[in-house]
């Protein structure tokens, strides 16, 4: 054992006795015994603080060889269990690993549980449903043609009896306007609940009617 790692040196230090300490009793014994070296307790002297160094040195080393080897320097090592059989002699512990037959005893309990359930669940699926028999066909009904109706003919000419609506289509909004009378610049157009009753086309802004006046066609018709 080297100045070092005097392990020895250590524990009479410390005043235990290698192997009969706990880890917690020598720690204790190691800070108990730090404060009394303090250079507090000895003003003017560098022996207690030169002990100090050299049992923090010790001591870093024996937490350190019990990191490494799980007991403190000096005390015995744990020694491994042994089986001993009838004759005496010692045998390897047994080991757990489980033998081949074991895991092919489980493979095959999984095969068969798998094969359970699998028949088990057939058997719930649904029954087959007879076959549906074809409906016979039913004959669709095509819907009757469309009836148009006659197209009514759109009037080109303001006539005796047609309404106010037909004639503002026809010739425009008048310039001006009331419930009977209708201006169309010099041209008018006369109106009688609604229903033209009488005109007066102009040669300066013609109506769209057959003859200047209501009828004029037919006067002039029967002077022939």
């Amino acid at each position: 054992m080297t100045r070092e790692t005097d392990f020895l040196a250590l524990y009479q230090e410390l005043g235990l006795a290698p192997g009969r300490c706990s880890v917690d009793e020598f720690k204790y014994a190691y800070r108990r015994r730090v404060a009394r070296l303090h250079p507090d307790r000895h003003p003017g002297s560098t022996a207690g603080a030169e002990r100090m160094q050299r049992l923090t040195v010790l001591y870093d080393a024996a937490l350190d060889f019990h990191r490494r080897y799980g007991r403190l320097p000096g005390a015995e090592q744990a020694a491994p269990l042994r089986y001993v059989t009838s004759g005496g002699r010692p045998t390897p512990p047994p080991t757990t690993t489980k033998s081949p037959h074991t895991r092919l005893r489980w493979v095959l309990f999984v095969l068969l549980v798998l094969f359970v359930l699998g028949w088990a669940l057939s058997d719930l699926s649904e029954p087959e449903l007879p076959p549906v028999s074809e409906a016979p066909a039913v004959p669709v009904a095509r819907p009757a043609p469309a009836i148009i109706p006659a197209t009514v003919p759109v009037a080109t000419h303001i006539v005796l009896g047609m309404v106010s609506a037909d004639v503002r289509q026809l010739q425009g909004a008048p310039v001006v306007e009331s419930a009977e009378h209708w201006d169309y610049g010099p041209s008018w157009i006369q109106f009688s609940k609604g229903k033209v009753d009488d005109w007066y086309s102009s040669p300066l802004h013609p109506l769209k009617v057959d003859s200047e006046r209501p009828g004029a066609n037919l006067a002039a018709g029967g002077l022939h």
